[in-house]
């Protein structure tokens, strides 16, 4: 059984998920907690760096940003944000369904999509775009999403990418073929991917029981 806190973790994802804004009271209720637990809950998660609070409000919860960033994933006509494009690859996998990652070259600008079916990249634009990923102690310390995520972007291909690297040598790191950024990104948020789907299936199975006039 999850614990308080990622309980509220992955009622915050499940939440991005759908694009909902996330509200202390619908977080309580579809947790089952009190709104101080709530609260306590998004102060430890933000100490964690499991989320970024700005304010009091969840600004990002990873892989997910609650404001506009270049990287969306579009799932059943819904457009969420993605805080980098290495998170960008992680959401698909939490659904059991087809979902596009729309993004553009780091160093072009060109539009960059990537269609995928869970982990699994069915097809790109350019053909092979490639994803820079700098290294944990090349960045400023603090939040991930202000000193590592702007740097974790797409390119068309390898030759875009260096050029792009020309201009930011102080930035170490690695690229990733495409394929390889999708793994990576799946092992990385592995534990919040397996509890977006098991809660997804927890609710499916409440639903099916509430039809049939049953329970759990």
């Amino acid at each position: 059984m999850m614990n308080r806190d990622d309980r509220v973790r992955t009622a915050i994802l499940r939440h991005a998920l759908r694009a909902r804004p996330i509200n202390r009271e619908p977080l309580a209720a579809e947790t089952r907690l009190t709104p101080k637990d709530v609260e306590e809950a998004l102060g430890a998660l933000h100490e964690v760096g499991a989320i970024y609070l700005r304010d009091g409000a969840v600004v990002a919860a990873y892989p997910f940003s609650f404001v506009p960033t270049l990287h969306r994933v579009i799932i059943a006509g819904v457009t969420t944000y993605a805080n980098c494009a290495v998170d960008a690859l992680a959401v698909p996998p939490m659904v059991d369904e087809s979902a596009q990652v729309s993004s553009a070259c780091g160093h072009c600008g060109v539009p960059v999509t990537v269609a995928m079916r869970g982990g699994r990249v069915v097809e790109a634009q350019p053909a092979a775009p490639v994803i820079f990923h700098p290294d944990r102690d090349c960045c400023a310390p603090g939040p991930a999403v202000l000193t590592r995520c702007p740097h974790i972007q797409f390119f068309c291909d390898h030759d875009h990418a260096a050029r792009w690297r020309d201009t930011h040598r102080e930035l170490r790191g690695a690229l990733l073929e495409l394929a390889d950024a999708a793994a990576f990104a799946g092992r990385h948020f592995d534990a919040a991917i397996r509890a977006v789907r098991e809660a997804g299936d927890d609710h499916s199975r409440r639903s099916r029981a509430a039809d049939r006039g049953g329970g759990l």
